[in-house]
């Protein structure tokens, strides 16, 4: 079964392609695909309502140098910059995306737009692979 991103005008925070990718090959992996199935559609259903309207969910780098969740937003004349997610202690992708909360959306946003401006690129370069 596949899931596919729908990408529309109405969704705030969008999904990106490798996300969805991930998420695709690890709920082949489940044992009740139906319902992992099930579970990922209303949870993408439910990013509709979280977060600006020009966020996506990317895999980012933390700063220990794991590949967890992450946001990507724009803060300045479209340049866009991902940081990972804290305190998703899920292993995989596709149990960090199920435990995935507005909140986190919000506060990893809100995190982008105030280290943009207080500490600038330089920052980002230095945690992340830009």
């Amino acid at each position: 079964m596949d899931i596919q991103n729908r990408s529309s005008i109405n969704f705030k925070a969008n999904v990106s392609q490798s996300v969805m990718y991930q998420l695709q090959k690890q709920v082949k992996n489940c044992h009740s695909r139906k319902k992992c199935s099930a579970l990922v559609k209303q949870k993408v259903e439910n990013l509709k309502s979280w977060g600006s309207p020009d966020s996506n969910i990317v895999i980012a780098k933390d700063h220990n140098g794991k590949y967890l969740l992450g946001v990507e937003c724009t803060v300045d004349k479209g340049l866009r910059l991902p940081w990972a997610i804290r305190n998703l202690v899920a292993k995989t992708e596709l149990s960090q995306f199920l435990s995935l909360k507005k909140s986190n959306i919000e506060e990893t946003e809100d995190s982008i737009k105030f280290m943009y401006k207080k500490y600038g690129l330089k920052f980002f370069k230095k945690h992340q692979d830009l």
